[in-house]
């Protein structure tokens, strides 16, 4: 019985170690195309394709040809996305840290941060065509040094000037 036991707990020791791992890498899945930090940085992502981030970055030159394209960036991983020129309305889920100075929002665009995700943007504004949407579980910062501005209750939707906020529970 005392061996039982042992072994017992030893086998949920080792679950709860593994779980957090899978949790992570479950995160982006069906991909279409994989950066892991290293190889090539270009992407041309069509219609629904999807792109995973499982390694930081910095410098991708992402094309989003198609409608709705979409960029995983993986738990743990930072993604340096300046420069960025987001077209079709690509979903951006946010599972790690995704900083944003300077990017160009040429259409609809939807940034998902999870529970445990990081959104650093570091403009003023959102600015471009079209609406930018921002649904928060995790942390978004604001690191401008002018006043930026958003006010409202969990759960709610609040547009300003044609740009979409949602947040509470996503």
């Amino acid at each position: 019985m005392k061996n039982l036991l042992l072994f017992c707990s030893k086998l949920f020791a080792t679950v709860l170690m593994i779980l957090p791992t899978n949790y992570s890498i479950a995160q982006c899945m069906g991909c279409t195309y994989t950066y892991n930090g290293s190889g090539g940085t270009s992407f041309n992502l069509a219609a629904a394709e999807k792109l995973c981030i499982t390694g930081n970055a910095t410098g991708l030159n992402i094309n989003y040809n198609g409608a709705n394209p979409r960029v995983c960036v993986a738990s743990g991983v930072v993604w340096n996305a300046d420069g960025q020129n987001f077209s079709n309305a690509p979903i951006i889920d946010v599972y790690g840290t995704l900083t944003l100075n300077n990017a160009n929002f040429n259409s609809n665009i939807t940034f998902n941060v999870m529970s445990g995700g990081t959104f650093n943007y570091g403009r003023t504004d959102f600015s471009g065509n079209g609406k930018f949407t921002l649904n928060n579980s995790g942390t978004v910062n604001f690191t401008t040094t002018s006043q930026f501005t958003v006010q409202g209750n969990g759960g709610q939707e609040k547009t300003i000037n044609n740009k979409q906020f949602n947040w509470g529970c996503y």
